[in-house]
């Protein structure tokens, strides 16, 4: 798993993002992104998302070596009605914690 969970009290839980090094994005992270984003839109007990990393900077971008690898066709169509898309539409206040 490219994410975990962790409740930071008073309703406020965080979304981290472990894929060392670089936290690099292919097809996997974002419908994972998708499928963690949808159980807590539905959880009465998530008021507010801190979405951050757990690497040094927050994401390198796309993993280039998946792209190179046939993964281009994988995330051509990134952001339509999949896990980008669910945390641009994140029904509950949301920021991101940002660092590097």
């Amino acid at each position: 798993m490219s994410f975990s969970r962790e409740d930071l009290g008073q309703g406020v839980w965080a979304l981290t993002f472990h894929r060392p090094p670089a936290n690099a994005i292919t097809k996997v992270q974002v419908d994972e992104l998708g499928e963690h984003l949808a159980e807590m839109a539905d959880d009465d007990a998530v008021r507010a998302l801190v979405f951050r990393s757990g690497a040094k900077l927050f994401s390198a971008g796309l993993d280039l070596e998946a792209m190179a690898d046939g993964g281009l066709e994988a995330i051509k169509d990134l952001g339509d009605g999949d896990g980008l898309y669910a945390l641009w539409t994140f029904p509950k206040p949301t920021v991101a914690q940002i660092a590097g």
